[in-house]
């Protein structure tokens, strides 16, 4: 079923039942508050999971880290393109950005626990969570385009340098067009992530918004 047709099916009950005489005004901003809290509890356990999942890849990535640091001249991962200290200070970078983006959603989680839990108002505790997500969201997007092109770019690189030694030519412009082009390319992937993920609870609380304006109305 569309989410048009669904909301509109939505509001002729909202209608229907604000006209019944047995129902009070209060008693249907209370379904709109379950409807939305429903929603709440759903982003913040999809957040929990990504907190955990990326904690775990962070520590992995500092132990790989710490690991081929010492490995010296041993047998790793893309051997063929960096050294052994070069994928341990991406792996280690990689980390970082990691940990800094799980303590951002982590923050984030508790923000809208607390605006579920001490927030009087409904609608404005809607509002405020829907501006964490977008500012969560719009990171995730950022990091993706910002962090993936630079390893493409690193790795691109040490194909078309193999002597490591920089020289401003044609190579340039490849790379370039490579950032640019991944650039563009993970940040539309990382905003159909996030869509797919959360697209349909920030749907949801956006209709609740609707809907209180709708029975604010009547």
């Amino acid at each position: 079923m569309e989410l048009l047709e669904l909301k509109s099916i939505w509001k002729k009950a909202i209608k229907q039942q604000v006209d019944t005489p047995n129902l009070t005004a209060e008693e249907v901003h209370m379904l709109i508050n379950k409807k939305s809290n429903t929603a709440i509890s759903k982003i913040k356990r999809e957040m929990k999971f990504k907190i955990w999942f990326m904690g775990i890849l962070g520590v992995l990535g500092m132990v790989m880290s710490v690991i081929l640091l010492f490995v010296g001249k041993e047998e790793h991962l893309l051997e063929s393109i960096f050294n052994s200290v070069e994928i341990s200070v991406i792996y280690f970078l990689m980390s970082v950005v990691i940990f800094i983006f799980s303590r951002r959603i982590k923050t984030t989680r508790d923000k809208i626990r607390e605006y579920q839990r001490t927030s009087l108002d409904l609608k404005t505790a809607i509002e405020d969570v829907l501006v964490l997500m977008k500012k969560i969201i719009k990171l995730a997007v950022t990091i993706a385009g910002i962090m993936t092109p630079f390893f493409v770019v690193w790795i691109t690189y040490t194909y078309l340098y193999e002597e490591r030694v920089f020289v401003f030519d044609i190579r340039v412009l490849y790379l370039l067009i490579i950032l640019i082009v991944s650039h563009k390319l993970f940040s539309f992937l990382e905003t159909r992530v996030q869509r797919k993920k959360y697209g349909k609870y920030i749907d949801t609380l956006k209709q609740c918004l609707d809907e209180l304006e709708e029975v604010e109305k009547m």
